[in-house]
């Protein structure tokens, strides 16, 4: 007796061969937002040192407006204003009348420039400027002044004249 065996062929579905990917998508994700990144770092650094670069400037402006107030005012005989400018020991130094008193002769004020030589250290709430005075005679002389800040205002405190 013969037998007869059939075999079934065994039929399974293979799967599909995936699709191999290549590193470029990733790659391209990770340089982007890396990019992306670095950009914004970039603009944060530049808002800042653009506001902060404002804000120097405007304080030195500040500072010499301050002194330039002054040295006009002393020019003329200093007023009450240009006495209410002083600091606190600027005025126990000098009594009000004392300055109200303008520069006579050959001492007295022509004009004034500042130098580049402004400096305030914010820290300490102080600043010092350098300028430039021509007096009557022509000479012309480097002073330099010192100011402290009380509040949003600078007041003078080291008077060179």
């Amino acid at each position: 007796m013969i037998a007869c065996v059939s075999y079934r062929a065994r039929v399974t579905a293979q799967p599909l061969p995936h699709k191999r990917r290549s590193g470029l998508h990733p790659a391209i994700i990770v340089v982007l937002v890396v990019a992306a990144v670095c950009a914004a770092g970039t603009l944060f650094f530049f808002v800042r040192l653009f506001t902060n670069l404002k804000a120097v400037v405007d304080e030195e402006k500040a500072v010499n407006d301050a002194t330039a107030a002054y040295i006009e005012d002393r020019r003329d005989g200093l007023g009450e204003a240009g006495y209410a400018a002083l600091c606190d020991e600027a005025k126990e130094e000098y009594a009000a009348g004392t300055l109200a008193v303008a520069p006579a002769g050959d001492e007295a004020i022509t004009g004034y420039q500042f130098t580049l030589d402004t400096h305030v250290q914010h820290e300490r709430g102080t600043a010092d400027v350098r300028v430039d005075i021509t007096r009557a005679d022509g000479s012309t002389t480097e002073e330099m002044f010192f100011l402290e800040q009380d509040g949003d205002t600078w007041r003078l405190c080291g008077l060179p004249f």
